[in-house]
């Protein structure tokens, strides 16, 4: 409806204003040299190959942990690397606005680009006893957000590997699903295989009927013919009126005669059975092929919902080798605006 596009539109808005506010500094006053920090402060600074750099400041925390699980086989290490922007409040830093950064704590260096400008720094970035809170802090923030998500199939009972991506778990589950899926057609396929087996003799049985129930039709039938030609032609040919035996033919013929009818209903329902058992054996493979579809429908793993399983790093395989103010180098963009210039932004 047009409400909920305007709502949709205002959303995504809003997403575009936060990322550009993450990406873009505002103007500040500007220096040729780095403010004056206490020795106990470590300052780290992010390489860049761009000119007229303006370095900001920004909190960084580098990571190590370990991720260990024996239920499910994981054992897995990470690193990174975390940026947050100092804030004007009482705290400083809140870690839940930190950005991942695409680099290392190898590329982090001691000395800043020459001829750079530096920005100011804020009060809080100056004290150095704010840093030992601000490392507790993060370790307690990494522990909290940075997690090793696996992917738990509860119907294959099979659990992801670590750094497995879902897609990747979905076509491994898929092989599996279509092993038992085959498994389980071949086991319908048994149980009809009897059923149709039975069937097939019925028929057999039925056109065996069929063909003998019409050879004695022909034969009666011709019986008939030769017992009515016999009377008649005696009648004719021996006198004018009819003897007794003449009429003892006739009656012999008439008896031919309704045998033959007889014989001509046997074929018929000889032939009804066996459109009874080809209808019987066309309904039994319909039943089968549908069964044979409902289980292609049981076993798509790219439907199945998958339950998710969340490894937390103990606490002390986290290992923090440094929370230091850290200078992010920026360029003045086309709109006037500062944009990140280091590699991997």
């Amino acid at each position: 409806t047009r409400d909920s596009i305007r709502t949709l539109m205002q959303k995504a808005r809003a997403q575009v204003e936060s990322a550009i506010r993450k990406v873009s500094k505002p103007q500040r006053k500007t220096a040729a040299v780095a403010p004056p920090l206490p020795p106990a402060i470590k300052q780290v600074f992010v390489h860049t190959p761009a000119n007229e750099v303006v370095y900001h400041p920004r909190l960084v925390g580098a990571v190590d942990m370990a991720f260990s699980n024996a239920r499910y086989h994981v054992e897995q290490e990470h690193s990174a690397l975390f940026a947050v922007d100092f804030d004007d409040g009482p705290a400083g830093i809140d870690w839940d606005n930190a950005d991942a950064l695409a680099l290392s704590i190898d590329d982090l260096r001691d000395e800043g680009r020459d001829g750079a400008a530096y920005a100011a720094c804020p009060s809080a970035a100056g004290v150095a006893k704010n840093y030992t809170a601000w490392t507790r802090e993060f370790k307690r923030w990494v522990r909290q957000n940075e997690t090793l998500t696996l992917y738990r199939s509860k119907k294959y009972r099979l659990t992801s590997e670590a750094g497995e991506t879902e897609g990747d778990f979905r076509a491994r589950l898929q092989v599996v699903a279509n092993e038992k899926r085959d498994q389980a057609i071949a086991k319908i396929r048994k149980r009809y295989a009897t059923k149709t087996s039975t069937l097939e003799n019925r028929l057999l049985r039925a056109r065996q009927a069929i063909e003998r129930e019409s050879q004695q039709a022909r034969k009666k039938k011709l019986d008939t013919a030769v017992s009515f030609g016999t009377a008649i032609l005696g009648a004719v040919l021996g006198r004018k009126r009819i003897s007794s035996t003449s009429a003892s033919k006739i009656g012999t013929a008439i008896k031919s005669a309704s045998g033959a009818s007889k014989e001509a209903a046997d074929v018929e329902r000889a032939e009804e059975t066996a459109r009874k058992v080809e209808a019987d054996m066309q309904a039994l493979s319909a039943e089968l092929e549908k069964e044979v579809a409902a289980l292609h429908t049981a076993f798509d793993a790219q439907a199945e919902e998958l339950s998710a399983v969340v490894i937390r790093a103990k606490v002390a395989d986290i290992h923090v080798p440094l929370v230091a103010l850290a200078w992010m180098p920026y360029t003045k963009g086309d709109d006037g605006r500062l944009r990140p210039a280091w590699q991997g932004q």
